[in-house]
């Protein structure tokens, strides 16, 4: 277990994201911080000093750049930090254009190139940016069926470049391909096995 006294302590743990080293890296969106723990879950760091987040909730590493990509909810944006804790800079505000987000709730980095993929949670799409921020390209739009999204939340991409999206309303993940077409989805709400709620 992870943050259950001490320094670290959670509050109300949101994200989390795992380093080569063994690092692990979780957001606390009470406490409005990112806390680090080594390999034995010994808290070791507090990334994010007063007023640098507001809503922290999905995490994710680059450690080819060596950086924390942070969404923080409810300013619309994404922070970055640098994997000793130094805020480097943001990008985003809150609308519906290119480049901007409503809500973004989590974050992944394609390690085969350094992109980084965001959920636009109330924007119903991924957005998929640089790893300085610049946007490249998005995927997905409001609708009720597979490769449209109502609620789209976790998010990770796999060595091939596919996506898999949660999207919570649907109780089910979505696959897409590095073009952003569905492959297929997996789930459906229920307590049965395989089963999602």
């Amino acid at each position: 277990f992870l943050g259950e006294q001490g320094s670290g302590k959670l509050f109300l743990p949101i994200g989390i994201a795992g380093a080569p080293d063994g690092r692990i890296f979780v957001a606390d969106a009470e406490t409005k911080v990112i806390q680090v723990y080594d390999a034995a879950g010994k808290h070791v760091q507090t990334i994010g000093k007063k007023g640098e987040l507001v809503n922290p909730s999905g995490v994710a590493v680059n450690s080819v750049n060596g950086r924390l990509y942070v969404c923080d909810s409810k300013v619309h944006s994404i922070k970055v930090f640098s994997l000793k804790g130094d805020f480097l800079f943001e990008f985003g505000s809150s609308g519906d254009s290119d480049g901007q987000f409503l809500f973004p709730s989590f974050v992944a980095v394609d390690r085969r190139n350094n992109e980084v993929y965001i959920s636009d949670t109330n924007n119903f799409r991924i957005q998929v940016f640089d790893q300085d921020g610049k946007f490249i390209r998005k995927f997905g739009d409001v609708g009720d069926v597979p490769g449209y999204f109502q609620r789209p939340k976790g998010i990770g991409i796999d060595s091939d470049g596919n996506t898999y999206v949660v999207e919570s309303v649907f109780n089910n993940f979505q696959l897409f391909n590095g073009s952003g077409q569905v492959l297929t989805w997996v789930g459906q709400g229920g307590s049965h096995s395989g089963g999602l709620f």
